[in-house]
């Protein structure tokens, strides 16, 4: 494949070495061609497809991580930028099911559209299809491969999309901010992470960490060292009612939502499995400072939050500890490589094959879905109700994840898989998070231990 023209080769960034921690093969782990950040937009409409291959096309341009490959049988790893390459776009066009709901039919298309795979070996690490029901409602996915884009990326990317789109539409260049690459972030953060208020941050790590343990979750069946099947995804929501309530709670406390629905979580631990002094995997966007807001690339981090609500007696106290511990996380935010470097006994060692890791993504900032529109009209599909029995899923272990509409009420899944964890199990967890969150926030000074 030819080389781009500028120098094709820069160290990892944290997250890519995270990636690469992770690697189990072409097949599995972090560069398994499953492991994807996907997104699902709704179009009111006709849509322009050769428009919609250009704008696709000038995104592998605008964005070198999308053609840039981890070489991972080097000393050291090192990531190459590639030339712009086409991304594949898959066109269907599929009839209306009479007697069945079209947003039924629309979620269900997506849902296939998503299920998916990318070999993050070849560019672009970007496919799209696009699902037309009829000339004025279809459904378009974004397929990426997560080493080369995280949640927030995805959000650029449609943002950037619509924006070009729009512009080969009216025959003029696209108005886009000035792109920072996935390198230059890399040369920043290595510089951001070295210097002495990294020492800082580690103090505080060293002393918050010391003698905890990884939060898991217990198994059905013990983890095999290669899944045979797919991930799952099991959906649920939560009224706008109760988010509204936590909200006010969280206001009344002079907190986020985040923390009331990380309090929850803290509960549902205990319910599971009796901690009173979890360490969670928390997904953190890693996007604290101005640099990183605009660059597309996997930037995501872990942040390993500690709370010890052991004599705590509300759930007002276990809220209020989980702002603190949250607060100070956020505020000597390190990538979790170097953490773990440092300390490696917070990590839960892999030989006990009956308890499964836990990664929790609790709704986080996005770019303004307002910022990008295509046809008449569109929206992000982020509301499912049918569950998937095969999904994208983390390279190993069990996912939570919810995020807050902007209707008000929560959405969330669960991400596991059959070969240990039984449905049935994944389905109960969610369901007693979503009851323990509305019991604590309707009754903040109760006993958590009763919710």
């Amino acid at each position: 494949m030819e080389l781009a023209s500028q120098p094709d080769a820069c160290p990892l960034s944290s997250t890519q070495q995270l990636w690469c921690a992770g690697d189990l093969g072409d097949d599995a782990g972090s560069f398994s061609p499953r492991f994807l950040s996907t997104r699902a937009i709704r179009i009111s409409g006709r849509l322009d497809v050769d428009a919609l291959q250009r704008a696709l096309d000038d995104l592998v341009e605008r964005h070198e991580i999308l053609r840039t490959v981890v070489v991972r049988d080097a000393d050291p790893k090192y990531q190459q930028v590639l030339a712009p390459v086409p991304v594949p776009l898959d066109v269907r066009d599929v009839t209306p099911i009479a007697g069945q709901s079209r947003d039924v039919q629309a979620e269900t298309l997506a849902q296939e559209a998503m299920r998916s795979s990318l070999d993050p070996r070849v560019p672009p690490l970007l496919r799209s299809v696009l699902v037309r029901l009829d000339d004025n409602d279809s459904i378009l996915v974004l397929v990426a491969h997560h080493t080369a884009a995280d949640g927030w990326s995805m959000q650029l990317l449609l943002r950037d999309l619509s924006v070009l789109y729009a512009a080969h539409l009216a025959g003029r260049n696209a108005a886009l901010p000035p792109v920072t690459q996935y390198r230059e972030f890399v040369a920043w953060e290595h510089e951001r992470i070295t210097g002495p208020a990294a020492e800082a941050a580690m103090s505080y790590w060293r002393e918050k960490l010391r003698g905890g343990e990884a939060f898991a979750l217990p198994t059905d069946r013990p983890i095999p060292e290669r899944h045979t099947r797919a991930y799952s995804a099991s959906y649920f929501n939560v009224d706008a009612e109760v988010i509204t309530a936590a909200a006010e709670l969280a206001r009344s406390m002079r907190s986020s939502l985040f923390f009331v629905l990380m309090a929850a979580f803290s509960v549902v631990a205990h319910k599971i499995t009796g901690t009173t002094d979890p360490i969670f995997n928390a997904i953190s966007a890693g996007r604290n400072d101005v640099q990183s807001q605009n660059v597309v690339g996997s930037i995501m981090n872990i942040l390993p939050l500690r709370t010890d609500i052991s004599d705590c007696a509300t759930f007002r106290e276990v809220m209020a500890k989980t702002r603190q511990t949250c607060v100070e996380a956020y505020t000597y935010e390190l990538p979790v490589r170097q953490i773990v470097d440092e300390m490696p006994g917070i990590v839960r060692p892999k030989t006990d094959p009956w308890l499964c890791e836990v990664f929790v993504t609790m709704s986080q900032p996005q770019v303004d879905e307002n910022d990008f529109q295509f046809g008449s009209g569109s929206y992000q599909i982020r509301k499912w109700v049918i569950d998937e029995p095969e999904a994208s899923g983390p390279p190993e272990g069990f996912a939570w994840i919810v995020d807050v509409l902007p209707s008000g009420e929560l959405t969330g899944h669960v991400l596991y898989n059959t070969d240990e964890i039984d449905e049935s199990n994944a389905v109960g967890w969610a369901a007693s998070y979503c009851q323990v969150l509305a019991a604590g926030v309707g009754a903040p000074d109760r006993d958590w231990r009763t919710l």
